[in-house]
This record gives structure tokens, C-alpha cells and sequence, in this order.
């Protein structure tokens, strides 16, 4: 004969086979099959290998919301903790790493305002050789006039001694300024380019730990929600055993293994 669990005292159930059950048209109408009565199958939906710590007793009536099957949930809530530790440090390695990205970012920002004043700076400085070099010419081309007194020979004397420095002066210029454009701004480009992109990598990649950190957390919250059975609707409780169970049968009671998906019992309703 076939193991049943016991009821509790006080407890509205009644303690049937499944035939039994079948046969009696009150508990299962219209037919003498499960196949065609009205009902709910519940099954094991945690991962692993859950033991049944409670089950409501076979054939026990229940309503909407009774807790007709609580599984072992020790196992995970102890990984959920783990978990939770590991979500806290990918939360903070994330956000140090959101951080770093954002200091990359004022740094880049900060050093192409500091070569764009460089370029604005050396182009202000030929403007101004453009200007004396004209002043310069200017001045050696009135030397007919100039020469006339003592102070225009003094003028034209200065005026001949400058145009050489000038004329270096913005020669160096010009290199400086396309030096700068053409080399140090594509060079220093490239270098600031390649700290953003490590700097967003490692923030993406911490955001992705984080998230899938997140995600394992929540599933572990759901499985343990689900190792607390509740009935989704009234009616009577058929547990999942076979009539004639063979040697390597999981009989459904209090105490067994079970596995994912596995179904542990039935809800018929009248």
C-alpha cells in the first residue's frame, strides 16, 4: 500500500487514494478520470534539488491562498547573502569606475581647451610680428625722408636691426603653429582618445558585472519566493504519487528531493 501523510488534528481533510477519489462524483465531476476534471497542477519551480519541509495532507480541501507546500529554501537564502555581498562590491566598483570615467572626461576636456589656447595664443603672437614686421617695412621704405635728421637715421638704424629678429621671430612662429596643429594636437588626440575609451570600458564592463550581479540576486529573491507554495484556487489536493510506484519513485511527502519542475501535486476544484 502506497505511504500517505498523516492529518493534523483539526484539519479539514480527508485521507483518500486516488481512485478513491476518482470515484466519487461529489469530489471529481463528470468523469472518473483527472484528465478531464478541472484542475491546477502545481510543480516544483526552484532550481537545484529542494526538500519538502511541509505538504499539505492528500485529499485536504483548501482556499485561494492557503500555503499547501513549503520547500527547503536554507541552501539559497544563504547564497542570496553571498550575493548581496558580491552586488554591494560590484555597486561600488561600478560606481568608482562611473567616477574615474568622469575625471578622464574633465581631463580630456580640460587638456583640448589647453592646446586650443595654445594654437589661439601662437596665431595671436604672429598677428602681432605681422603687425611690427609692417611697421618695420614701413619705416625702411621712408628712409629717403627719415634720413633727412639725426632722429630718422636712429629710427632707420632700429628699424634695420628688428626686421632680421622679426622676420625669425615669425618664422618660428609659423613652425610653432604647425607643429602644433599638424602634430601635437593629433599625437596628444590620439593619447587623450585612448584614456576615454579604456576609462569607458572599464565602466562598461563594471556596469555589466553590476547588472549581471543584479540579476542573479533577483533570481535568487524569486526562488525563494517560490519555495512558499500558496493555492491558486479552491478545491481538493491530490498529491502527484502513482498508484503503483516503482523502485525508483519520488513519493511526494514531506521530506523528499525533488527536482526542477518536477510535480508535486494537483488542485481539483468541483
Amino acid at each position: 500500500m502506497s505511504p500517505r501523510t498523516p492529518v493534523s488534528e483539526g484539519q479539514t481533510a480527508v485521507i483518500l487514494s486516488a481512485s478513491l477519489i476518482l470515484a466519487i462524483p461529489s469530489l471529481v465531476p463528470h468523469s472518473a478520470t483527472t484528465q478531464d476534471a478541472k484542475s491546477v497542477e502545481v510543480r516544483c519551480e526552484v532550481e537545484g534539488r529542494p526538500q519538502i519541509l511541509f505538504l499539505v495532507p492528500d485529499g485536504s480541501k483548501v482556499k485561494k491562498g492557503d500555503l499547501i507546500c513549503e520547500l527547503d529554501s536554507a541552501g539559497l537564502r544563504e547564497l542570496l547573502t553571498e550575493k548581496q555581498i558580491q552586488v554591494k562590491q560590484a555597486e561600488a566598483e561600478a560606481e568608482a569606475s562611473k567616477q574615474a570615467l568622469a575625471v578622464v572626461e574633465q581631463g580630456v576636456a580640460e587638456s583640448r581647451a589647453t592646446m586650443d589656447e595654445a594654437i589661439t595664443s601662437e596665431q595671436g603672437r604672429i598677428k602681432t610680428l605681422e603687425i611690427d614686421l609692417k611697421i618695420c617695412d614701413d619705416t625702411l621704405a621712408n628712409s629717403a625722408v627719415l634720413e633727412r635728421s639725426l632722429e630718422g637715421l636712429a629710427i632707420l638704424k632700429q628699424a634695420r636691426m628688428d626686421r632680421p629678429i622679426l622676420k625669425a621671430a615669425m618664422s618660428n612662429a609659423r613652425t610653432k603653429l604647425k607643429a602644433l596643429k599638424d602634430v601635437t594636437k593629433p599625437n596628444r588626440e590620439l593619447i587623450l582618445q585612448s584614456d576615454l575609451r579604456k576609462a569607458k570600458a572599464e565602466w562598461t564592463a563594471k556596469s555589466g558585472i553590476l547588472k549581471l550581479e543584479t540579476a542573479a540576486e533577483a533570481r535568487l529573491a524569486r526562488m525563494i519566493a517560490r519555495c512558499k507554495i500558496q493555492a491558486e484556487q479552491p478545491g481538493l489536493v491530490l498529491h502527484a504519487n502513482p498508484e503503483n510506484p516503482g523502485p525508483n519513485t519520488i513519493w511526494i511527502e514531506e521530506g523528499a528531493v525533488l527536482r526542477e519542475r518536477q510535480l508535486i501535486l494537483r488542485i481539483f476544484t468541483d
